[in-house]
């Protein structure tokens, strides 16, 4: 057990106040039911424990569910208990050598953890034992189960065989605790590829996986061992870029809207077969085309794959993630119809709006309005109708919502009353507008005359008693419409009776004339009537008509149909007197600026541009917005003009403004983007030696290659100005081919050719691959009938030694490879090389091959030094020579046909050998390169196993005195005592109270040893040697004295009355101990008999009379009986 050491923080030790010195185990479950576990340590430790469980794993629980329930645990050592509690199940802090488990219903499959302290803190040992194993109810552990720990896994891909697109991946898995059954996996995920290893293991494990794709993608590998399921581990790597590649181009990802997108994928020349697979949920119009539109059933994400073959028979995909964004909705709702003055409301009613465009119509005040609202519009009386178009935050735009709206009119409610009117004359009342059935009529006539109320149209005939002011309102209300009038007011001058007309002249004003009036609206200024008197506006003369906003407001807006200039008259009535007056207004019409198109794209630097003139005699500008400059043909003035960019080639804002005057203008205006025709470059006309050929165009343009044969791939795709083309085979020395590169600025092309003579290159072929022990190999390149003239050999190793010896030594197809001058040259205890055959034909083409031999390291083995060994256990200290090794031990000489040797385990250069008789046996320690068991080495070591003397010294005992004869079992006659003295007699011929030793006796079996001290344990040692190993066993002697034994009672006290007599009293011995007997059977000593002065001596009841009492000391084998004590007890 460990000494000096502490548990670590983290789990809830329960009862457990201190935790020095623990060791950690777990228990798997095997059959349910109860388990009681007896622990004994035989070196008297004290141990104590604390155990949790049940688990599904030996390590999840670790440290957070190593809880309990209980805040001060109690200490349990027996069975029924207080616990499980939480996820303790038992705990016991007893100062003891020896600790039980109890578990109760253990579940099978479980794991239950267990830790066991040293409370000590010295060495010693620990000893388990179920100790209900087999009985009813029992359960039982699964002593089958390993701790399997994988501490590291490695990964290093090889590179890129060219001839089959494959490559290797080689590591190294490292683990602690391996099962001792099974199997180690290790396996590449997306391959499939796997290496198997058999126990036992050997950590670490090399591996090495052959023939995978090389695809460039994530590759993950795993490592298991099958007897260990929960023993793995896992690492990705990246395998390598493919050397014979295909490529499909799916296109780039992109978004729509709505559920229906045109696909974007690519064809090169060659692809066939070329089609998207099927995808659930989406219906292609045509699945062979790399255009097609396709439709899915709802919004979201969906991945298309485009699959080709290309003229070399390899498929391929790519794969395009198209997002059908979903297209939001504008419904809105209004609160139609409403009353002149009062605000139509819209409220958005549609969903998935982030922005919003709504158009109230002409005349609307907002006119328009970017926000969700709900939005208040204001109208004059009429029909409108509002649009809403909204676009969602996936830039999706709705179709358009309208609405039509109504604003109903107000009825009039203007009217006359004749004013001034003499008192007694009668006032004409009459409205100024058509009756309508639908109009109810609110009258007042303020002070009241006769009649004193009116209602209705009328007319109506007012009088008045005496001269005033007369205030009379009127209001109207559409009971069809709800709408109701604003209210207008008229003032009667009521002049004295008799006055002469009974009227005043009014004195009108018409306004200021006005001249140039940019348009047909103008809004007219006159003077307002007098109070009681009204006024109207009429044309008196011009070119067209003239219609007014209200012809009885002095403000009044005038509208005419032409230019030209316009008479109005302003004319003012009080009763039977009129006035007049005239304004003069000229109006021009105002022009409307007109470029046909918003947009062009031209391939130069010039363009014809063209307005429509709007007005006959109108006078046009073209202008171009800063900080561009462009010049005008023939001027800038003429509506058709060439324009040239002066600021070089991109975007013109070109602007043309139409006016009759300077104040009576409007512009509209044309994006122009000038783009400089691509100068296309395809590159120079070269040599290339094979099928392919690296294009190099000028790829200042984005454009594409077609090439003057069928059949051409691209790599990695036609668009690519730096492309790699791939043409297919041909059978002629060499071969033609005309490239051309087609440029584009926006809808500008320019094209340019390259012509590129493929020259065949000659046939190469490096050899089959090769696994050899060692550091030299022969390679052995294929040369028949390929047509080299020349070759050499390269590695991807530098330092490696190419040797050629033969008769061609232009092409030496079979040199021999040395790599000893390679430092540090294995890894790992082996080094795969790839050998290169470059050759060249009478073309002057090259082409080249790999050959790929992997170099073994041979190892040393080293199986220790003779040696020899006292008892049937050695411990090897052989060693590995390789870092990647595996080995085991064999006998190749033992001393009887009949024993055996047993390697624990046989795969450690440095484990332990039990063999089955003594003597001399030979071993073969056999270590291989794990890589390749092939390459390996031997080494002999010779260990003699001596017998290792087993003597017996006898049992412990005690004697009484100085003088102790010690009666040894001897087993090979050569033996001797040890003692702290030297103070022996001969067991046949000494005496007590001799004082001659024996110096020689010692080596006696049968022997008497003096001690001079008594009341001492002495330990007495028998050692034994048999030329080599020695052996011992030890007797300890208690050397004891008599104690004298003197009773204390007093004589006077030997007569007693009853049955219980408590003076009984002795004096202690000093060493050893006493005890009080009576000569009377059946007399009890409370509390008990080792007392010297007990509580109560106590005789039964048929016992009365003398009793005899004796108090006797006993030291060892020395006893000694004090004098009588007669007690007479009397009823």
């Amino acid at each position: 057990m460990n000494t000096n050491t502490t548990a670590e923080s983290g789990p809830d030790y329960g009862c457990l106040y201190s935790q020095p010195n623990p060791y950690w185990y777990y228990m798997l479950i095997d059959q349910s039911g109860d388990i009681t576990i007896y622990m004994n340590s035989p070196t008297g430790n004290d141990i104590d424990f604390v155990a949790w469980g049940p688990f599904s794993s030996p390590t999840a629980p670790c440290t957070a569910q190593l809880t309990n329930n209980c805040s001060s645990c109690p200490n349990n050592t027996s069975d029924p208990n207080f616990y499980p509690s939480g996820n303790t199940i038992d705990c016991s802090y007893d100062p003891a050598y020896e600790e039980t488990i109890h578990i109760s219903n253990a579940v099978s499959g479980q794991y239950y953890l267990l830790c066991i302290t040293n409370y000590s803190n010295s060495a010693g040992d620990i000893t388990f034992n179920q100790t209900d194993f087999g009985q009813p109810g029992a359960g039982s552990t699964n002593c089958a189960i390993v701790y399997c720990n994988l501490t590291d896994l490695t990964a290093t891909p090889g590179a890129c065989d060219p001839l089959t697109n494959s490559y290797s991946v080689s590591g190294q898995v490292t683990f602690t605790g391996a099962p001792t059954t099974g199997t180690l996996v290790v396996t590449d995920i997306q391959s499939g590829i796997s290496q198997t290893f058999t126990a036992p293991f050997t950590s670490p494990a090399s591996y090495t996986l052959n023939g995978l794709l090389s695809d460039g993608a994530s590759h993950t590998i795993t490592a298991t061992f099958s007897d260990a399921p929960t023993c793995s581990m896992t690492i990705t790597y990246n395998a390598p870029v493919p050397c014979n590649q295909c490529f499909s181009n799916a296109g780039a990802d992109f978004s729509v809207c709505g559920l229906t997108a045109t696909l974007a994928a690519i064809e090169s020349v060659g692809d066939m077969n070329t089609h998207w697979l099927a995808l659930t949920g989406a219906t292609y119009v045509d699945i062979n085309s790399p255009t097609t539109n396709v439709t899915v059933a709802a919004a979201g994400t969906y991945t298309f794959t485009w699959e080709i073959t290309n003229s070399n028979g390899i498929s391929c995909t790519d794969a395009v993630n198209v997002t059908f964004n979903p297209i939001p909705t504008s419904s809105f709702t209004t609160n139609s119809p409403q009353c002149e003055g009062n605000t139509i409301t819209a409220t958005y009613t549609g969903t998935g709006a982030s922005t919003y465009n709504w158009n109230f119509g002409t005349g609307a005040n907002p006119a328009t309005a970017v926000t969700q609202g709900p939005h208040n519009i204001t109208y004059a009386p009429g029909n409108y109708t509002i649009n809403l178009t909204v676009v969602s935050a996936q830039a999706c735009t709705s179709a358009v919502s309208t609405q039509n709206v109504l604003v109903n009119p107000n009825p009039v409610s203007t009217f006359t009353a004749v004013s001034p009117v003499c008192a007694g004359d009668p006032s004409q009342i009459a409205i100024g507008f058509t009756h309508s059935a639908n109009y109810t009529y609110n009258w007042t006539v303020t002070p009241a005359g006769t009649p004193t109320t009116i209602s209705g149209p009328g007319p109506h005939s007012i009088t008045w008693a005496s001269a005033g002011v007369a205030t009379i309102t009127l209001q109207v209300t559409n009971t069809s419409t709800g709408c109701i009038s604003s209210t207008t007011t008229q003032q009667v001058q009521i002049l004295s009776a008799g006055t002469t007309n009974c009227c005043i002249v009014p004195s009108p004003n018409a306004g200021v004339d006005a001249t140039n009036i940019c348009g047909f609206n103008y809004n007219l200024n006159a003077t307002q009537p007098a109070p009681g008197n009204s006024a109207l506006w009429t044309m008196v003369s011009g070119p067209g008509s003239a219609s007014f906003s209200n012809n009885a407001a002095f403000n009044s807006t005038v509208t005419v149909t032409a230019a030209g200039t316009y008479v109005f008259q302003w004319a003012e009535i009080s009763g039977a007197c009129d006035s007049s007056d005239q304004v003069q207004i000229s109006f021009i019409q105002r022009p409307v600026a007109n470029i046909p198109l918003d947009r062009l794209q031209i391939c130069g630097n010039s363009t014809n541009l063209s307005a429509v003139q709007s007005v006959t005699g109108s006078m046009g500008l073209w202008a171009v917005v800063p900080p561009m400059n462009a010049t005008f043909a023939p001027n800038n003035t003429s509506p058709n003009v060439t324009a040239t960019a002066a600021s070089g080639f991109g975007t013109y804002f070109f602007v043309w403004t139409e006016g009759t005057s300077m104040t009576c203008a409007t512009r509209d205006t044309i994006r122009v983007e000038f783009l400089q025709t691509p100068t296309a470059y395809a590159g120079v006309d070269t040599i290339s030696c094979g099928y392919s050929v690296n294009l190099n165009a000028d790829g200042a343009y984005p454009g594409y290659w077609t090439s003057s044969l069928a059949n051409v791939i691209y790599q990695p795709a036609a668009s690519r100005y730096d492309a790699r083309a791939i043409i297919p085979p041909y059978t002629t020395s060499q071969f033609v081919v005309t490239f051309t590169w087609h440029a584009f600025n926006g809808t500008c092309q320019g094209t340019d050719a390259v012509t590129i003579t493929f020259k065949k290159p000659p046939h190469t072929e490096a050899g089959p691959n090769q696994s050899i022990c060692g550091l030299t190999t022969q390679l052995n390149a294929d040369t028949l009938g390929s047509g080299i003239v020349w070759a050499t050999w390269t590695s991807s190793v530098p330092g490696v030694n190419i040797t050629y010896t033969g008769t061609t030594p232009d092409v030496p197809k079979n040199p021999t490879v040395d790599a000893s001058a390679v430092g540090s040259f294995y890894q790992n205890s082996q080094r795969p090389v790839y050998f290169y055959w470059i050759a060249q034909n009478g073309q002057g083409c090259e082409a080249r091959d790999s050959v790929l031999v992997t170099f073994f390291e041979i190892p040393d083995a080293f199986a220790g030094a003779d040696d020899s060994i006292c008892g049937k256990n050695y411990d090897l200290v052989g060693n590995y020579s390789l870092a990647n090794a595996t080995g085991t031990w064999t006998i190749l000489q033992k001393p009887f046909t009949t024993s055996s040797a047993d390697f624990q385990p046989p795969t450690h250069a440095d484990g332990e050998v039990t063999v089955s008789d003594y003597g001399i046996y030979q071993f073969i320690w056999r270590e291989s390169n794990a890589g390749n068991t092939q390459c390996l080495d031997r080494d002999t070591i010779q260990i003699y196993f001596m017998q290792v003397p087993h003597p017996d010294a006898g049992m412990d005992f005690s004697v009484c005195g100085k003088y102790a004869e010690l009666n040894a079992t001897a087993t090979t006659g050569n033996g001797y005592w040890t003692a702290p003295t030297n103070s022996w007699f001969n067991a046949t011929d000494w005496h007590l109270g001799d004082t001659t030793f024996c110096a020689s006796c010692y080596t006696d079996a049968n022997v008497v040893y003096y001690y001079p001290s008594e009341n001492d344990t002495v330990t007495i040692y028998w050692m034994e040697f048999n030329g080599i190993c020695y052996g011992y066993d030890s007797v300890n002697v208690f050397y004891g004295s008599i104690q004298q034994a003197i009773d204390l009672v007093d004589p006077a006290d030997s007569l007693n009355c009853g049955r219980s007599f408590d003076r009984l009293n002795a004096q202690n011995p000093a060493y050893g101990h006493g005890y009080w007997y009576d000569a009377v059977a059946n007399t009890n000593f409370y509390p008990n008999t080792n007392l010297s002065h007990p509580d109560s001596a106590y005789i039964s009841s048929s016992s009365y009379g003398m009793h005899y009492f004796y108090w006797v000391t006993v030291n060892g084998n020395c006893r000694d009986t004090s004098d009588m004590v007669p007690v007479n007890f009397i009823r």
